[in-house]
């Protein structure tokens, strides 16, 4: 425990909240050193003259970009992401950053989720071992790593006052257990609370996750912070142990504070435990000071950047085309090939400190491309020049490899995806090659999953997964095309054939007021899986230039052993997945398969290696809302081992000692049967959410307040509908000027409540702005 005797109330009140909008409050004679702080999920984006950017509007500090959570999670390789997340604490030493803002890891719920690119997995076992070695890496530099968002940060749209309701079986077995597990194996310093309320109440006013959940049942002895204007009310999230808000609030939450104080509904003790936690953090990072590194580090970093996505990458479809032959003439298609798409948008968004393309790349790895064709208008509309010319080149070659993808409008922070489909003109380019009979190698970029009825086409050759590779993507796409590397990633976000085949389809992103998970525990694979949903491309699916063989399976209740044979003509990694099966008499309120470990393995031509693989007892059990805890319920649990949750290569039974469930609580387990459906009704989800849901929609007849939004002025007078359609009006402007990531941030403006204005401002007038527009749309 730091030593606050010599600290004034006012003293310590002032350390609750940030200095300014990237640091927090110092004071030297006392040894309290300014926490720096940067967004860094996949790289640094320290701030140089645009001090309140929050959003990634203004160019930062360049940094390599390193390719997005969702595609490293393909590599399904803890040994790399931890490599890189040491490479971005050399970084933040060398800008003199103090705490990384990352990794994000919260699930991928939804394929149209506008963040997914930047979470790791619809899977809480994989988000939480390979956040656990970003943080690992991260922290090996003496650099606070600050994982986030906790929690159920499902969805952008509304986010700042959406209400997830969500079963106590969802929470606790999908939602929570990646932080769990990165608190129990990664120990964060830090751990950013999100802006959305869950079961009623805001993430950092919440009792239960920030004390029963984090510090009690977890054990977690870090700092907790504030999202950025993410406060709604100071005085609640401090007493739920929210530690430190940011940025600065002007002084306007610290008088709360001393109010609080004053009256006696804050005990000075809740004060010194926060207080406590931000002097230990700040004098733990104050030893260690700026280290200035070479020009030559930020190249060895290239060359991570790149290599990490040449491993992260996933060969969907390959009809023996790849490796691509040098003899054959190329055109290569796509305004993608030429301008990459490779990071997201918003507040991860990376000044990268080089850039390859494509075009460049496929060059430079020795094959004759013939020409190159923009082939379509990037952020959509139909260029009739442009397909022209794009057939027409693809003529004079023997291959078109074609750049595809989702487009930076499509994802970004503050907003969620229309539709899982690729822009119209894209669509139609690979239709006229199809038809011309070209063959096509296919290139895809985006952070998250989409409909590809293109891969049913016979004319389309190979179909290579990219992601958003950072900015050594593009040799990473020539050296796959070439065989130089071969692909070994693996997804880890399923694929449906179509949206509506998702089990949150109907339900994404919610109403006005709140977003039921009604598909509760079943989530991604464990939904398709169970509820027998075909997909286009299943959880952990990807080829390579080689084979493999599984034999001689051995198991335990906490070890496995098989041997694992590449049995094709080149050097591959393979990566050995290991599901669990609940005995059969529990499968109506359990997931059919859950992945319970991994490991992937390198081998030569015709090389045999022994793969082992750990069973933590966690793995075997499930949350029972009845006694509050995990339970393993006694029985014959199968465990099954693949090349993906659909491709089981071995398996066996194991008999588990543990509890028994009482005939009452089997019949209030079998409520579960009945969600996770297409159809699930209000009726079934409250039967196990355990109450009646609240209301979906905004009450329309209340007048609004300072805990509304502009968004929220659609009902309200005609002044008020004018301001709003003002707005929208402003974010068509900046789509049409092709400003898509402007367009998007405009969507953080009208959602945000308007008495937290005041904090992404730093100014008073702002709130007197805001109630004097309340008095007018309140007429």
């Amino acid at each position: 425990m730091a030593k606050l005797d010599s600290l004034s109330l006012d003293e310590k009140v002032s350390l609750l909240s940030g200095d300014s909008f990237w640091t927090t409050q110092s004071l030297p004679d006392d040894d309290i050193a300014s926490i720096v702080m940067s967004d860094g999920p996949n790289g640094l984006r320290k701030q140089g003259g645009q001090a309140g950017d929050n959003l990634g509007i203004g160019k930062s500090v360049p940094a390599t970009c390193f390719p997005t959570a969702a595609t490293l999670a393909c590599s399904w390789d803890a040994a790399l992401v931890e490599e890189i997340g040491t490479a971005i604490g050399q970084e933040a030493r060398d800008q003199n950053i103090n705490m990384v803002l990352g990794p994000g890891l919260n699930i991928i719920r939804d394929p149209l989720g506008g963040r997914n690119f930047e979470y790791f997995s619809e899977d809480p076992y994989v988000s939480g071992t390979l956040a656990t070695a970003m943080v690992s890496g991260i922290q090996s530099q003496n650099v606070a790593a600050c994982v986030k968002h906790y929690a159920v940060n499902s969805q952008e749209t509304l986010r700042m006052t959406i209400d997830e309701i969500v079963d106590d079986r969802n929470l606790h077995e999908i939602h929570l257990e990646a932080f769990r597990r990165v608190v129990k194996y990664g120990q964060p310093q830090a751990l950013m609370t999100s802006y959305n309320k869950i079961n009623g109440s805001y993430a950092n006013e919440s009792n239960y996750l920030l004390q029963d959940v984090l510090r009690q049942q977890w054990g977690y002895d870090g700092l907790t912070v504030t999202d950025w204007v993410g406060t709604n009310d100071r005085v609640k999230s401090l007493a739920a142990g929210n530690d430190l808000e940011m940025p600065w609030s002007g002084g306007r939450t610290n008088r709360q504070i001393k109010r609080a104080v004053e009256s006696g509904s804050l005990a000075v003790a809740k004060i010194d435990e926060s207080v406590n936690r931000i002097v230990k953090l700040s004098r733990q990072l104050a030893k260690c000071t700026r280290i200035k590194q070479p020009s030559s580090l930020y190249d060895e970093h290239h060359k991570l950047s790149t290599r990490s996505a040449a491993e992260s990458a996933v060969l969907l479809k390959n009809d023996g085309i790849l490796p691509l032959s040098k003899f054959l003439s190329v055109a290569v298609i796509g305004d993608f090939a030429n301008k990459p798409r490779y990071q997201g948008a918003g507040s991860s968004m990376v000044n990268p400190t080089k850039l390859d393309n494509g075009l460049d790349e496929i060059k430079r790895e020795g094959y004759r491309v013939k020409n190159y064709s923009q082939g379509y208008k990037r952020f959509g509309g139909h260029n009739q020049r442009l397909l022209r010319q794009a057939l027409a080149n693809a003529k004079e070659a023997d291959v078109a490899v074609v750049f595809l993808g989702l487009d930076e409008s499509a994802e970004s922070e503050c907003i969620d995806r229309d539709n899982m489909k690729l822009n119209d003109n894209q669509l139609r380019l690979v239709n006229a090659l199809a038809r011309q009979q070209t063959k096509m190698v296919l290139i895809l970029s985006g952070g998250a999953p989409v409909e590809l009825p293109l891969a049913d086409y016979p004319t389309v050759k190979a179909i290579l997964q990219t992601h958003l590779g950072g900015q050594g993507s593009g040799e990473a796409v020539a050296s796959l095309l070439s065989g130089r590397v071969n692909p070994s990633g693996k997804l880890a976000t399923s694929y449906p054939l179509r949206y509506s085949d998702a089990p949150t389809s109907h339900i994404f992103p919610g109403q006005e007021a709140t977003s039921d998970h009604r598909e509760s525990i079943f989530v991604g694979y464990r939904y398709y899986e169970s509820r027998q949903q075909p997909v286009r491309y299943p959880f952990g699916y990807g080829l390579s230039y080689t084979s493999f063989a599984y034999s001689k399976l051995k198991v335990s209740k906490n070890h496995v052993k098989i041997n694992i044979k590449n049995t094709g003509p080149v050097q591959g990694s393979e990566i050995v997945q290991l599901y669990i099966t609940p005995p059969s008499t529990h499968r109506a309120f359990r997931p059919l398969k859950e992945l319970a470990a991994y490991a992937k393995v390198t081998l030569n031509p015709g090389e045999t290696k022994t793969v082992e693989l750990d069973i933590d007892n966690h793995s075997y059990s499930y949350y029972s809302p009845n006694k509050q805890s995990f339970v393993t319920l006694t029985g014959k649990y199968k465990l099954l081992v693949g090349s993906s949750v659909q491709d089981i290569k071995a398996q066996s039974s194991i008999l588990v000692s543990g509890s028994r469930l009482s005939s009452g609580e089997l019949d209030s387990l079998k409520a579960y049967s009945k969600v996770g459906l297409k159809k699930t009704s209000r009726k079934d989800f409250e039967a196990v959410y355990g109450q009646k849901l609240p209301s979906s929609n905004w009450d329309k007849s209340k007048k609004l307040t300072l805990d509304d939004t502009l968004h929220q002025f659609k009902y309200s007078n005609f002044i008020g509908r004018s301001l709003l359609g003002s707005l929208m009006s402003i974010r068509k402007i900046l789509f049409k000027f092709k400003k898509p990531v402007q367009a998007n941030n405009m969507m953080f403006v009208i959602n945000l409540p308007l008495k937290r204005y005041q904090l992404a401002t730093g100014k008073k007038s702002s709130k007197l702005l805001a109630r004097a527009v309340l008095f007018v749309v309140n007429i």
